[in-house]
Parts: structure tokens; sequence; C-alpha cells
């Protein structure tokens, strides 16, 4: 992480590592949490994260709409 994001003295830091969880990892692919569990963490963290948590709400619904027209796609195909 610090290679990725160094320091800046430019600005204060605003990343903040967590020490990992034996439940979280268990839901996660490869070290990537499910995108639900992102969502219901950053909702809880209120206004700070409200933008995080709209984007994710957007990537939903471009899910939900992809999943529909495959559902469509098999229909019409089939």
């Amino acid at each position: 992480m610090k290679e990725r994001f160094r320091p800046s003295p430019i600005r204060e830091s605003n990343i903040f590592v967590l020490s990992s969880e034996e439940h979280l990892e268990s839901l996660s692919e490869e070290g990537v949490v499910p995108l639900p569990q992102l969502y219901v963490d950053l909702w809880q963290l209120g206004a700070e994260a409200r933008r995080f948590v709209l984007e994710l709400e957007e990537e939903f619904k471009r899910r939900s709409i992809r999943g529909l027209e495959e559902v469509v796609s098999e229909g019409e195909s089939g």
C-alpha cells in the first residue's frame, strides 16, 4: 500500500488500511470483497462515504440491466 499510495507532504493522508477479518476473507475471492459487502460497509460510514455508495448503486443498476438483457437474449435464441 505504501508503494501504491505514497505519502504526500502537501496533503494529509486519507487512506486507512485495516487488518483482515476471517469472516470477510471467507466471503472474498482472491482478496477482493464482494460488492454487496463493500456497499454495506460504506453505507454504515454515512455522509463521508456517500459518493462511493451512489457509485455502487449505479453499478448495481448496470449489472441488473445486463443480467436482464442476458435473460431476454437467451429467451429469444431458445
